[in-house]
């Protein structure tokens, strides 16, 4: 069954620019990473978002994102801004790409869905390092990367994998843009279109996955950004620093480069496996992918509430105001945490 009903779905799109219409089916057999190779597979834009709680079992939700609605890319102050309705991409030069970033989502007017996960359509993407430029005026000496400086899709279709009720949700987001007006009723067929695409990602699903091999073969030599003297010199700067009592903590960084023929998904099946984290992610921005790992959420904004969960200089929450006060002077006696 498909929700919202159409007569709800007109009435919605005549308040709303964006409207979801989804569809949700027992996944029972399909793992978020099976279900991503289905779908995925042959796709220049796609993403995988997953959960592992405490290294022991699988979060609730996994995301799996594809078929743009538009796509945002930056290098330097030059934007490229590509809808998915066929339309020339679009270059603009000399511009802060956050605020254009931050101007494309403000044009997104989405309407709410009731008891639908956090996430069912937005901004998918990274920002890279020298993005701070447009923050903060700091030197440049670093030679520029063979990639973006920042990517970001804005996915017509998401599915969103529920762990605990072993079912498949299977959203698309319509815009009222496309309505057709030479139509006699334009809301009914584009919901109908909206019903096509979300068929035709099920029958995709009914098809084996194709995974590739997931055992590496061959040796591997990367090469590092700096030699073992430069990075020596990088240690013994910090030390001053710290010394001096200008910084705590610093993490010095090096990059590592190599060539493979292995396929992303593979590398990002080991790194899944290796280091499984809350915050396990797989991009796809045509030819650059971004895999990672992360254990902590850094910043959620909802509903004007800022959420932090940062790893250092914290204590859990006590169930009482007692155990409270407890862990607050435990917190403050702590040599290293109050360093």
């Amino acid at each position: 069954m498909y929700q919202p009903a159409p007569e709800q779905f007109s009435e919605m799109l005549g308040h709303s620019g964006l409207v979801p219409v989804y569809r949700t089916i027992i996944a029972d057999l399909d793992t978020p990473l099976t279900l991503f190779a289905k779908v995925a597979a042959g796709r220049d834009h796609a993403f995988l978002f997953e959960s592992m709680e405490g290294g022991e079992k699988w979060g609730r939700y996994s995301f799996i994102g594809l078929d743009p609605l538009v796509t945002f890319s930056c290098r330097g102050d030059e934007i490229t801004i590509k809808r998915g309705n066929g339309e020339p991409a679009r270059t603009s030069s000399g511009v802060n790409p956050i605020d254009s970033l931050r101007e494309l989502l403000a044009s997104f007017d989405t309407a709410d869905l009731p008891g639908m996960p956090r996430f069912y359509g937005g901004a998918v993407g990274f920002f890279g390092y020298d993005i701070v430029r447009f923050i903060e005026k700091i030197p440049d000496r670093h030679p520029p990367l063979e990639m973006e400086d920042g990517a970001f899709m804005v996915p017509r279709l998401v599915l969103i994998h529920d762990q605990l009720q072993q079912t498949l949700t299977i959203v698309c987001n319509l815009e009222a843009d496309q309505l057709d007006p030479d139509s006699d009723e334009p809301h009914l067929e584009l919901y109908a279109d909206g019903c096509r695409r979300i068929e035709a990602v099920i029958n995709a699903l009914r098809r084996p996955a194709d995974v590739p091999d997931s055992e590496p073969t061959g040796s591997h030599y990367f090469t590092a950004n700096m030699d073992r003297r430069q990075f020596a010199a990088m240690v013994e700067r910090a030390r001053e620093y710290i010394m001096a009592g200008d910084i705590i903590q610093v993490v010095l960084a090096q990059r590592f480069h190599t060539t493979t023929a292995l396929d992303p998904l593979t590398l990002y099946r080991a790194l899944r496996h290796i280091n499984p984290s809350p915050y396990l992610f797989y991009l796809r921005f045509g030819e650059t992918v971004l895999i990672g790992s992360s254990p902590e959420i850094l910043v959620r904004v909802e509903d004007g509430d800022i959420e932090l969960r940062p790893i250092a200089g914290t204590r859990k929450r006590g169930r009482t105001a007692e155990e409270d006060l407890a862990l607050e002077k435990e917190l403050l006696a702590d040599p290293k945490e109050r360093a």
